[in-house]
């Protein structure tokens, strides 16, 4: 997994640079080769200097797509927490709606329900 920063500034790179031969530009602006262009583009090998180094070529419009990457990544972020959080609803709602359909109103009756279960299979085991 690729660190969030680097992550950040390949987005802010695609979202600045026309995609049209945008490895080759990047190779340009940084001075690398093409494939470790191609490295910078996916988020990978970046560096504080790198950081910079785009900032001072790209100038506000990079740092504009780079601020807007980090509110991506917070909003991402927080769908995974928010999606976890329904999945779990979604469980619990339909245990609910299992157990209604049961005639079990509480976990309680539950248990009750359970251990009369138990109760009659022993019995007609015994007899």
């Amino acid at each position: 997994m690729y660190p969030i920063d680097g992550r950040r500034a390949a987005s802010a790179l695609n979202a600045v640079l026309p995609p049209r031969h945008r490895a080759k530009t990047v190779a340009q602006l940084f001075d690398c080769s093409i494939r470790f262009a191609k490295y910078l583009l996916v988020g990978d090998h970046w560096t504080a200097r790198r950081m910079t180094q785009a900032s001072n070529l790209l100038g506000a419009a990079y740092d504009a797509a780079f601020s807007h990457a980090e509110s991506n990544e917070q909003y991402e972020f927080e769908m995974t927490i928010f999606q976890a959080y329904h999945r779990r609803a979604e469980r619990e709602i339909e245990q609910i709606r299992r157990r209604r359909l049961a005639g079990i109103s509480s976990i309680n009756d539950v248990e009750t329900s359970r251990t009369v279960s138990r109760t009659n299979d022993n019995s007609t085991n015994t007899s």
